[in-house]
């Protein structure tokens, strides 16, 4: 019996396009995963790096340095608190706000239009809270084995 070169021909290009479809829809699957993957941890790395880091960090100094755990700047220049670190946290805020989770975006709010001096109790408590809470959740999603690509 005689082989067919038409058939044979047929049927491997038949195979290299199924097999070219089946590797394009593969790597579109895998590539799409990763991408997500890599966009979630750089948005983490992002809320860390330039709301929630320096937040905390101003309240772990707070804590060192009275004992409180508050969001607080000194006022080097007079009563107000116009110094430098309440620049630097009106920058954090002005700037990087729409990081922080939506409830601390209104606390922030608050806190950039009254400034810290004037801010209640309770909402100092809760924002502190907050940063605390949100960034330990964020530190704990950044170095979870399931972002490392």
């Amino acid at each position: 019996m005689p082989i067919d070169v038409g058939t044979i021909i047929v049927s491997a290009f038949v195979s290299f396009a199924i097999s070219i479809i089946l590797l394009w829809l593969r790597d579109i699957f895998v590539f799409k995963g990763q991408i997500e993957y890599k966009n979630k941890k750089e948005l983490v790395e992002k809320r860390l790096m330039y709301i929630y880091s320096p937040l905390y960090f101003n309240i772990l100094s707070n804590e060192q340095q009275s004992g409180q755990s508050t969001i607080s700047w000194s006022s080097h220049a007079g009563e107000t608190g116009e110094g430098k670190e309440k620049e630097s946290l009106d920058r954090i805020m002005e700037n990087y706000s729409h990081l922080a989770s939506p409830e601390l975006q209104k606390l922030l709010a608050k806190m950039h239009k009254a400034g810290a001096y004037r801010i209640g109790k309770e909402d100092g408590e809760k924002m502190v809270e907050l940063i605390k809470k949100e960034y330990e959740e964020l530190r704990k999603e950044l170095f979870d084995t399931k972002y490392k690509i």
